[in-house]
Formats: C-alpha cells, structure tokens, sequence
C-alpha cells in the first residue's frame, strides 16, 4: 500500500512532495510514476514550467526532482528539452527563419531563372547585341548580389542552428 494512494493529480503529488518530501519506498515510487503517467503532457508541462512558489520551494524544481526520480534519466532530460528548455524555443525561432530564408531564396532563384530565360528572349530583339549583352550582365550581376546577399544570411543561420544545435546537446 502506497502513502499516495489518495492522490490522483500530478498537481496534488507535487504539493504533497513540497509538504512532505518525497518517499523513497518502491511502492510509493511506483504509485508516483503511475501518477505522472495518466497525467496529460499539457498539465505536466504547465507544472514544470510553474512560477509559483509554494511554502518557499519552486514548484518547476521539485517537479523535475520528482521525475528525474521516477523516470530514466533520458525522458527526463527529453521532457525538460521538449517543454521547460529555453534554448529550445531559441532553435525552434532560428529554424523558422532559416526555413523562410530558404524559402525566399528559391523563389529568388526561380525569378533569376525566369529572368534569365526573358533576357534570352530580349537579345533577338535588341538590334545591338552588343547593348543586349551588357543588360543582360548587369541585370544577372543584380540578381547575383540578391543571391549571394541571402545567401550569406542562410548561412549565418546555419551557424547560429548548429551553434544552437552544440548547446542543446
């Protein structure tokens, strides 16, 4: 028989560990594990992200107390970098806008393209070939810094991704 066996919430657990400490019996431990099993992602994440203080203790603190306790080590530390990581929503932020740049420089390698293939069309009509070949230089020449210019963007942000990626790991 388990001292949490009236306990049915994470919520309640947590408050009892904070009153009481938490028993280090193997039923009690199984008990509290079955607790946080049947409690939803959403209301655990909420716990381990609380502010509150109750009776001078952080409840984030003795949540992750509580589950390093009673999960391995790697949920752990998975469910810690999945919902309570400030370096996380940092990555999630660079990826984001690594994905947009990407975006946005294949469209402006499409347009290039497209451009490309009008300037062709245009050197027929230019009586000149001399003049339509040193338009056509100067608007690939635009395009070009366009390019390079995102280009060096994204690669800023692969640096910043695996610089975030290092620190995560």
């Amino acid at each position: 028989m388990s001292k949490y066996d009236n306990i049915n919430t994470a919520g309640e657990l947590l408050r009892e560990v904070i009153s009481n400490g938490l028993s280090t019996e193997q039923e009690d431990r199984n008990r509290a594990a079955d607790i946080f099993g049947n409690s939803s992602v959403s209301d655990l994440a909420e716990l381990a992200n609380s502010k509150d203080e109750i009776s001078g203790k952080w409840k984030a603190d003795t949540f992750y107390f509580i589950a390093f306790n009673i999960w391995n080590w790697r949920d752990a530390v998975n469910f810690y970098n999945q919902h309570s990581n400030p370096a996380t929503a940092e990555h999630e932020r660079v990826v984001k806008k690594f994905s947009e740049l990407n975006t946005r420089h294949e469209r402006l390698k499409e347009a290039n393209e497209a451009l490309k293939e009008e300037l062709k069309k245009m050197e027929g009509v230019f009586s000149d070939l001399g003049a339509a070949k040193h338009r056509i230089l100067e608007l690939e020449n635009q395009h070009i810094d366009e390019i390079a210019k995102r280009d060096t963007e994204i690669m800023k942000l692969k640096a910043m991704l695996f610089d975030q990626m290092m620190k995560s790991a």
